[in-house]
């Protein structure tokens, strides 16, 4: 009998102590206009939490995945709601809550998640102020490869000084004196550069995945002057450079290989694709890079099947690159960075070298307004509401069904970039091993 009591009492216990954090079977929309669902959180850090927690156990795309890392979405209620209680405590007793305390404390939540577009930003109660918890940068700077990756941006010097380069052209949008010229520069200024390495390795270089607001007309620039036209225009001509000398070695047989860098690159736009790595593939058809998975129910493990994600490849006729092609990465190479290694991967000619990748490859469809559509996207309103979640809606995984969230794409032949010797010469290592790669075919 008393065994039977124990177990009634456990169960009971166990009952009210999950009662408050029980999932919900409707869908709540987190848009900034619905103030009922935060006006707990207008008024407390507690408040803040609880819609932190369940606005992620309802539209994070990636609780069976961090269950692999052993992540307990239900273990994190209940060791940091008292937490965030005593803030309010403090708060009302009038002690100080500092910016930079509050700010380890969330960094504490959200360290263990590994959605790597995914960032927090919560009101500190006390100062007013906003604080940002973004765990994919609190892992970046634990990598050893960070120090060799930050403030690098590729420079062909050596290669033009050693009369190795030809055909070369850049552009660039993202100076500060021209981002004055036009305000659209501000979302989506770039640098490119393109040249012939070695007689016969096309090259690629650009900062971010913007070409499609250059290369198609998106509506940006509406009303530019001449010197924002040139500008534009002198993207263009860049990438086309590349493209035509590609083509124009192809028709040769002068093509040694293709190199595409993306080290340092912030990703973008998911439609580049094709003006990158699509512009090397054959025409017409799109191009699966892997699968991508959606959340479609409200439920913590309420996920879609994985189905075929595949990008556009460039509608101008081109030739099929047969030759090698190496994607360069870096731990600061980003989304689409990551998205094009992942393409690489799956062909027999191409190889991804340099460093591991950033680890950020979900999809980002951010605005309460796709609720309905995708149970998830951005919770709140930056800037308004006392938590802000900026939230991926999407999944992606590699051709062999396999997530690099929070970890990175891993090259194919990794090598260290010497920051001394390209500090001081120019000297490339990375690229240079990628030019080793297409000469001897390993």
């Amino acid at each position: 009998m008393k065994h039977k009591l124990f177990i009634l009492g456990a169960l009971f216990l166990l009952l009210t102590v999950t009662s408050c954090r029980q999932e919900s079977d409707a869908l709540y929309s987190y848009g900034h206009n619905d103030e009922l669902r935060f006006q707990e959180a207008n008024e407390s850090y507690a408040g803040e939490f609880k819609l932190f927690w369940h606005a992620m156990n309802q539209n994070y795309a990636l609780w069976d995945y961090e269950r692999e890392f052993g992540l307990d979405w239900d273990a994190v209620y209940d060791a940091f709601l008292p937490r965030f209680e005593a803030l309010d405590q403090r708060l009302e007793n009038g002690e100080e809550i500092t910016d930079e305390e509050y700010q380890s404390l969330l960094e504490d939540l959200v360290r263990p998640l590994h959605d790597s577009h995914m960032f927090a930003i919560f009101k500190n109660h006390a100062t007013g102020n906003d604080i940002t918890a973004d765990p994919s940068v609190l892992r970046i700077y634990d990598r050893e490869d960070i120090n060799e990756a930050m403030g690098f941006y590729p420079d062909l010097s050596y290669y033009r000084n050693e009369g190795r380069l030809s055909c070369y052209m850049s552009a660039s949008t993202i100076a500060d004196s021209v981002i004055d010229l036009h305000p659209d520069y501000a979302e989506v200024g770039i640098e490119i550069k393109s040249g012939v390495i070695d007689d016969g390795v096309a090259y690629l270089y650009f900062s971010n995945f913007r070409l499609s607001a250059y290369l198609r007309d998106w509506g940006f620039f509406a009303s530019a002057s001449q010197r924002v036209l040139d500008l534009n225009q002198a993207v263009v001509d860049t990438w086309i450079n590349w493209f035509s000398m590609i083509q124009e070695m192809k028709e040769n047989c002068t093509l040694k290989g293709v190199i595409i860098d993306v080290r340092t690159n912030s990703g973008g736009y998911n439609n580049d694709f094709k003006y990158v790595l699509g512009a090397l593939v054959p025409q017409g058809s799109p191009f699966q890079i892997g699968y991508q998975r959606e959340k479609n129910g409200v439920g913590r493990y309420d996920y879609g099947p994985m189905l075929p994600y595949k990008l556009l490849t460039l509608s101008i006729a081109h030739e099929t690159i047969t030759e090698p092609i190496v994607v360069l990465t870096n731990c600061l190479s980003v989304s689409m960075s990551e998205l094009t290694a992942l393409g690489a991967k799956t062909l027999s000619n191409a190889r991804v070298v340099g460093k591991r990748s950033w680890g950020a490859t979900c999809t980002v469809i951010n605005g309460p307004e796709y609720y309905s559509y995708y149970y998830a996207g951005c919770i709140g309103e930056k800037g308004k509401t006392p938590v802000y979640i900026y939230l991926p809606t999407c999944v992606t995984f590699s051709i062999d069904k396999k997530s690099y969230e929070g970890v990175g794409v891993e090259p194919d032949i990794e090598v260290d970039l010497d920051r001394d010797i390209f500090d001081t010469t120019g000297y490339d290592t990375q690229l240079d091993r990628a030019l080793q790669y297409i000469e001897t075919g390993h």
